[in-house]
């Protein structure tokens, strides 16, 4: 299918909001903290496009056990983005947005929101449901779900190459949830 998403009135239009975030200056490798950034809105962003696939299964073991599988891919082009490493990262491109001390350290990065070029995911959800009943203590369910992330990839411009964040940068690999739920 496909899929837009206009820009929310936040991301064009808020006021500037002052951060204190964490960043890794590529200059000298070094991790950063406590940096000043300065978000705000961006009333040229443009929308998000996007097409995704998703095949699935469901299995039904018996009246009370189920099984399922999916396969998902999401290509999002123009996402919407406000990450200050972003901008430390593209410094030669956006040297107005990082500022920095007579040290060479960075103080402050300007982070508006702004169009990277697109975004990759893919992976697999795994899903059980079991459900069972007791004459006196009522109605049981236990759900789990698990996500293999087997794709999260990022270019910033049309013509950079892509990043691949899966497994990394705050994107797992494997994330799971189980629930147990009980009605009387």
């Amino acid at each position: 299918g496909t899929g837009f998403k206009a820009p929310s009135l936040p991301e064009l239009y808020s006021g500037e909001t002052l951060l204190f975030e964490n960043v890794i200056d590529p200059t000298t490798g070094r991790a950063r903290s406590n940096i000043r950034t300065i978000t705000s809105g961006n009333p040229e962003l443009d929308p998000e496009e996007s097409t995704n696939y998703d095949l699935g299964l469901v299995w039904d073991i018996n009246n009370a056990w189920s099984f399922g599988v999916d396969y998902w891919r999401i290509d999002v082009d123009n996402v919407v983005s406000n990450n200050a490493q972003y901008y430390v990262n593209n410094e030669a491109k956006f040297p107005e947005n990082v500022i920095r001390n007579r040290a060479g350290q960075i103080v402050e990065v300007l982070n508006p929101f702004r169009n990277i070029a697109e975004r990759k995911t893919s992976g697999i959800d795994f899903s059980t449901n079991y459900r069972w009943n007791t004459t006196n203590a009522g109605d049981f369910g236990l759900n789990l779900v698990v996500t293999y992330l087997d794709t999260f990839e990022e270019k910033d411009t049309p013509e950079a190459q892509s990043r691949s964040k899966a497994g990394k940068d705050s994107h797992p690999r494997w994330r799971s949830q189980a629930t147990l739920n009980w009605k009387k």
